[in-house]
């Protein structure tokens, strides 16, 4: 009996921790930082802002680290793929 009210009270917490996170990543501040989503694969490491997982984004990321091109947050909103950029 003791573990299945463990078992409750461990997955009461998990659901109410991942709904309150869920808020929190999802709220909308108001705040805009000037860039236009055009694709609807909207992840860090979608590099070129397509609606694609692919060798492109690799690429794109690829020439900013080597400095053959510069990171523009407009340009590239999604290639930072850590999500450490200074904002």
């Amino acid at each position: 009996m003791d573990k299945k009210i463990v078992a409750i009270a461990l997955l009461a917490a998990i659901i109410i921790t991942g709904s309150s996170a869920a808020i929190l990543l999802t709220r909308d501040d108001g705040s805009s930082d000037g860039v236009t989503e055009t694709g609807r694969v909207l992840v860090y490491g979608n590099a070129n802002n397509d609606d694609y997982l692919d060798e492109r984004d690799v690429e794109a990321i690829n020439k900013i680290i080597d400095g053959d091109e510069l990171w523009d947050k407009v340009k590239y909103p999604f290639a930072d793929t850590n999500v450490n950029s200074a904002r």
